[in-house]
């Protein structure tokens, strides 16, 4: 833990990993061998899905939004599927690589990479709704908008939809710290900073967030 920036206790033993344990661990109960699929997948709290994941030895494929992210999560995890969801079809890879389907989903995107995984979920699987980053920069009109999640998909298939927010969770922050911390003492969780110095940098951090050209979490410094 000593290697870990000061900033973690807002990001990995924060708002992030908190999202990350109470969405993957308490909401969607993994198993030995569940078939999981993470998008965002190197985002804040997406890379820390993943290690969780591969820690409770499930079957883990992560989506990302770049071939570089796509050579930096397989090296920093070690993941064995991970694909730019840009250059791939995504139903049509899950359904060559999982043709039985997918127990959990944990997802940060929404719209229609969700419509293409939520078609392919098992009965009784279990579903986390982090975010649904394809909405947060849609300026149109909902008639006139990109393609909508469909959630109704959860009742006609028989999975279950958890919404989450970690931030209703304060209450609990005091006994959730420990559980995130003790993976991390454990060896099977491993942290990853973007860093912008002063707060001067705060639209161009948010920007390239929004862009998806960042790396884990994105933390902003004051100059001192």
């Amino acid at each position: 833990l000593h290697s870990l920036p000061l900033s973690a206790s807002v990001g990995a033993f924060g708002l992030s990993g908190i999202a990350a344990y109470v969405g993957f661990v308490e909401r969607c109960n993994p198993q030995l061998g569940s078939i999981v699929v993470v998008n965002a997948a190197a985002g804040g709290v997406g890379h820390l899905v993943c290690q969780m994941a591969m820690f409770y030895r499930c079957v883990l494929i992560a989506f990302v939004g770049s071939d570089e992210k796509v050579n930096w999560l397989k090296t920093f995890i070690d993941a064995k599927f991970v694909y730019n969801y840009k250059t791939v079809d995504v139903g049509k890879l899950l359904d060559e690589i999982v043709p039985d389907g997918v127990d959990i989903f944990f997802d940060s995107v929404g719209g229609e990479f969700a419509n293409k995984v939520m078609v392919r979920m098992k009965k009784g699987g279990r579903m986390c709704l982090c975010g649904t980053i394809s909405d947060y920069n849609d300026t149109k009109s909902k008639k006139d908008s990109c393609v909508r999640a469909d959630y109704g998909l959860a009742k006609r298939r028989g999975f279950i939809i958890r919404p989450l927010s970690a931030l209703a969770l304060r209450s609990r922050w005091p006994d959730l710290i420990p559980k995130v911390m003790e993976l991390f003492c454990k060896g099977a969780m491993r942290y990853r900073e973007q860093r912008y110095m002063g707060f001067e940098n705060l639209p161009q951090a948010l920007i390239d967030q929004l862009n998806g050209d960042t790396f884990g979490r994105v933390a902003v410094y004051a100059s001192l």
